[in-house]
C-alpha cells in the first residue's frame, strides 16, 4: 500500500487532475456547446485525455529518475526514486505508460482519419525526455520548451477534435482559433513565469556572492522551491546586540567572528568552483555529455548552502572531468 502511494506521489496527482479540468472545460465548456458534430465521440476523447496524462505522468517519471542525484543531496525527505521506488520499476513504468499512450493514441487519431496526429504524441515523449536529460540545465532553450509543451497540451484537443471537420461548421474555425489563441496565452504564462524563476535564482545567487553570479548559467527549473534560503541576507541585527557591555559581548563578537569567517570561506570556495565551472563551460567541449556533467556540477554547487563535504564531492567531480579534457 504504501508502494502505491508513493508511486502515485511519483505521478504529481494534483497536477494531472488540474490538466484533467483543462482539457474536460476545452472539450464540454466550448467545443461541444458550439459545434454539433466535433471528430472525437465522448468514448474517444476519454481515450484522447487517458493518452495526454500517461504521456504527462511518464514525463514526470523520467525527469524524477535524472535528477535522483540533485534530491538526494537537496531534498532527500521527498525524494521517491531509489528510496521509496526503485529506478528499474521507475523506468519500466515510464516505458509501459510511453506505449500504451502511443497505442491508444494511435486508434484515437485512425477513428478521426488523421494518423500523422499521433506522431505529436511521439514527438511529445522526445522532447519531454530531452528536456529531463538536458534541456532544464539550460537557460531559455527549457524555458520555452516547458512553455510549447503546455501551450501544446491544449492545442492537441483541437487538431484532434476540430481540424478533421473544421469545414463542415462555420463555428469550427472561430472554436479553433480561440483555443490557438488560448495556447498562445498559455505559452507566453508559463514562459513569463519560467523567466521571473529563472531571475530570482540569479538574484538569489548574487545575494550570496557579490553580485558575482552568472544569470546566463541557471540551473533546472524548479529549482527556487529548493533555494529560499539563498534569499534570506544576513544583517548585522542577525548576530545579536552588538552594544551589550562587558565580557559576555566580547564573547559573543569573538563567536560570530569565528562563524563569519567560516560563512566568508565557504562562499569564496563556492564561488571558486563556480568560476571554475563557467571556464569550462566557456572551452570547446568534445560533446553534450560532458557539458551536461559540468551543468549538473554548477547546479549543485549553486544550491548548496553550508555542506563543506557536498563541494569537496563537486570539486572532485569537477577535477574529473577536466583531466579527460
Amino acid at each position: 500500500m504504501t508502494t502505491l502511494i508513493n508511486f502515485v506521489k511519483l505521478l504529481r496527482p494534483i497536477n494531472l487532475l488540474f490538466l484533467t479540468l483543462l482539457i474536460v472545460i476545452i472539450k464540454f465548456g466550448l467545443i461541444n456547446k458550439f459545434i454539433n458534430t466535433p471528430a472525437l465521440t465522448n468514448f474517444n476523447f476519454y481515450l484522447f485525455l487517458i493518452s495526454t496524462l500517461l504521456i504527462t505522468a511518464s514525463g514526470y517519471i523520467i525527469n524524477d529518475i535524472y535528477d535522483e542525484k540533485v534530491d538526494k543531496i537537496n531534498k532527500d525527505h521527498k525524494r521517491i526514486i531509489n528510496k521509496e521506488i526503485n529506478s528499474k520499476s521507475a523506468i519500466i513504468c515510464y516505458f509501459l505508460f510511453n506505449i500504451l499512450a502511443l497505442l491508444i493514441i494511435t486508434y484515437v487519431a485512425l477513428t478521426v482519419k488523421k494518423v500523422v496526429f499521433s506522431l505529436i504524441f511521439l514527438y511529445s515523449i522526445f522532447i519531454l525526455w530531452k528536456y529531463s536529460k538536458q534541456l532544464k540545465y539550460t537557460f531559455l532553450r527549457g524555458n520555452l520548451v516547458v512553455s510549447w509543451l503546455v501551450a501544446l497540451s491544449i492545442l492537441n484537443l483541437g487538431l484532434f477534435d476540430i481540424l478533421p471537420v473544421i469545414n463542415n461548421e462555420n463555428s469550427s474555425k472561430i472554436i479553433f482559433l480561440i483555443i490557438i489563441i488560448y495556447s498562445l496565452f498559455a505559452f507566453l504564462m508559463t514562459f513569463s513565469r519560467e523567466i521571473i524563476k529563472d531571475l530570482e535564482d540569479a538574484e538569489g545567487d548574487k545575494s550570496k556572492t557579490g553580485g558575482l553570479g552568472n544569470p546566463s548559467s541557471n540551473g533546472s527549473k524548479g529549482d527556487s522551491e529548493d533555494q529560499g534560503a539563498t534569499h534570506t541576507q544576513v544583517t548585522p541585527s542577525d548576530h545579536g546586540d552588538q552594544g551589550d557591555a562587558g565580557g559576555a559581548g566580547d564573547s559573543d563578537s569573538d563567536g560570530d567572528s569565528d562563524d563569519d569567517k567560516a560563512k566568508n570561506s565557504f562562499e569564496a570556495k563556492k564561488q571558486e568552483l563556480l568560476n571554475h565551472c563557467d571556464e569550462l563551460l566557456n572551452r570547446d567541449l568534445p560533446n553534450d555529455e560532458v557539458k551536461d556533467r559540468i551543468e549538473f556540477a554548477r547546479k549543485m554547487i549553486r544550491k548548496e548552502t553550508d555542506n563543506v563535504k557536498n563541494l569537496e564531492i563537486q570539486e572532485k567531480e569537477i577535477k574529473s572531468i577536466e583531466s579527460n579534457l
